[in-house]
This record gives structure tokens, sequence and C-alpha cells, in this order.
């Protein structure tokens, strides 16, 4: 399989942005981490692994991204209109009435 890691430095964000590349040809699929994730986890989650086949076959060029989630919406303490509904979610709150503990913390 052709792995290909790619870093360039981010006038904008101030910062190096990573992202690794999977394959040779087919069509490009574009892999965003998780919440706060990294580039590399998709591999290290065992799904590139997963998809071997349709890249070594020519079928899918894997494109896994760098995140800027700690300086967006998961930074607490950033500017409140660049923040996501789901990260206020995902910050602790009361329990309400009838919840146990401190209630569901995600996708209420």
């Amino acid at each position: 399989m052709n792995v290909a890691y790619h870093r360039w430095w981010s006038r904008n964000l101030g910062h190096d942005m990573e992202l690794k590349v999977y394959g040779h040809a087919g069509k490009p699929v574009v892999v965003f981490p998780s919440c706060g994730g990294r580039f590399y986890e998709y591999e290290d989650f065992g799904m590139v692994e997963a998809c071997r086949p349709f890249i070594d076959a020519g079928a899918v060029t894997l494109f896994t991204l760098d995140s800027v989630d700690g300086q967006s919406w998961l930074n607490q303490g950033g500017y409140f209109p660049f923040r996501s509904i789901f990260a206020l979610r995902a910050s602790p709150r009361e329990p309400r009435a009838g919840e146990a503990g401190g209630g569901a913390r995600y996708f209420e």
C-alpha cells in the first residue's frame, strides 16, 4: 500500500498541519478524526487495515486529515460563537429532575 505523509505550515492557524494519504488511485475519501482526534487515529483504530482491499485494488484513496478542535469548539476559553453546540452539551452540568448522577453528557 502506498502511504504518504504530508506536513506544512499554516500561516492562518500559526502551526503545522499534517495528513496521511493511503493509496495510489481510485475515488478520494476524506477522513476526519473524531472529536479532538488527530490525523493518525484512523490508522491506529485499524480502519486503514480494514480498507486495505479497496486501497490495494485502486478503488479508493484515503486522505486522513488533522483537526483544529482544540482551537475551535473544544476551546473552553474561546470566543463563544465559534464553539459547537455539541461541545457545550459535553460540558458538565447539574442533573435535571429525574436524572441519576450527572445525566447524559453527549447528544441528549
